[in-house]
């Protein structure tokens, strides 16, 4: 069966918009194989994400290992203005041979912090915790504007 990349997916998908989740994993389809069971994420979860309650976003992983791979996506999940939006991003990556587990840590405008294991949440867990105290905020938010 013949191959096609993301930039085609787009097309296949439709107004799903998940070829920017696609291109981010570099994963390759093979044609009619049900795109939505090989997935391992919904990609409509990025775009529904908030973000503008995060104040900082520290971690701490190697870049090779399997292990980190939450980690990675959640920062690859953030939108593109976020430093200029006043979002604090540090990241450290460690060396190849690390066996450290990797560290993702969260602030938000309230105060709370947030220490979330990558490894046992996976990406969708993550978003959905970021999510739940995002949409709390949000709904303070929203009483307080009246």
């Amino acid at each position: 069966m013949p191959l096609f990349s993301s930039h085609i997916l787009d097309e296949v998908v439709g107004s799903r918009k998940t070829s920017a989740v696609l291109c981010r994993t570099n994963i390759t389809y093979h044609v009619g194989s049900g795109l939505e069971e090989k997935s391992q994420f919904d990609a409509q979860t990025f775009n529904t994400m908030i973000t503008r309650f995060i104040t900082e976003v520290n971690t701490k992983f190697n870049p090779f290992s399997m292990r980190s791979r939450a980690t990675r996506l959640f920062l690859s999940s953030l939108p593109p203005n976020a430093r200029q939006t006043g979002m604090q991003i540090n990241t450290s990556l460690l060396p190849r041979t690390s066996t450290a587990p990797p560290t993702l840590h969260i602030k938000f405008k309230d105060g709370k912090e947030m220490s979330l294991d990558g490894e046992k949440l996976g990406i969708k867990g993550i978003i959905e915790e970021v999510d739940r105290h995002s949409r709390a905020l949000q709904k303070q938010a929203d009483l307080t504007d009246g």
